[in-house]
């Protein structure tokens, strides 16, 4: 009795909590990306802002981005054109352990550096003998994620040298440095 009385209660929280999830749902906007198998074409666009609002193209890869009601994500993953359609979520990547190699020059050759002659094929074949010892490398860019630690090596990034400039453009040509802000990108 007592069991039975169990499963009846925990069947009925289960009911009572998936019901109300299920029927939102369906009425909740979401993003989505879709991947298509052909090129996009306007009547592609057309059909499908017929689900939902398309909001960027990116013809390069046949993809794109929409704002649809979640209702609609399955027939929009049953169109004939249609390779995955799936909602979009955030990813945030998990930082790794950082390098513990601290000598890098005896390891395996990468394609690139074989291409141009700097090493051959394998480990422990260095071809010429510059090291790029007191080279520096300037990285034009948005800046590093706040994480970049788990990814370089710290001594290997000339710190007092990186900077972070905010205005300009639209902002009638007003430039501020802002020295501490390369390190938090967030692109």
């Amino acid at each position: 009795m007592k069991k039975t009385t169990i499963y009846l209660i925990v069947i009925a929280l289960v009911c009572m909590l998936s019901v109300p999830v299920f029927a939102g749902s369906a009425k909740v906007n979401i993003g989505i990306n879709v991947l298509l198998n052909t090129e996009i074409t306007d009547d592609i666009l057309s059909e499908l802002g017929a689900h939902g609002k398309v909001l960027n193209t990116i013809y390069e890869l046949d993809a794109l981005t929409m704002r649809i009601k979640a209702k609609e994500l399955a027939g929009i993953q049953a169109l004939p054109f249609v390779e995955a359609a799936n909602q979009d979520a955030e990813r945030k990547g998990a930082p790794i352990d950082t390098v513990a190699e601290e000598n890098m020059a005896n390891g395996l050759s990468t394609w690139n550096l074989d291409a141009i002659n700097v090493t051959d094929w394998g480990f422990n074949n260095r071809m010429v003998p510059q090291d790029g010892t007191g080279v520096y490398i300037a990285v034009l860019d948005t800046g590093l994620v706040n994480i970049w630690h788990q990814y370089f090596p710290e001594e290997r990034i000339a710190e007092e040298y990186a900077i972070s400039f905010g205005g300009g453009g639209g902002e009638r040509g007003t430039v501020s440095i802002q020295p501490n802000k390369w390190g938090r990108d967030t692109n």
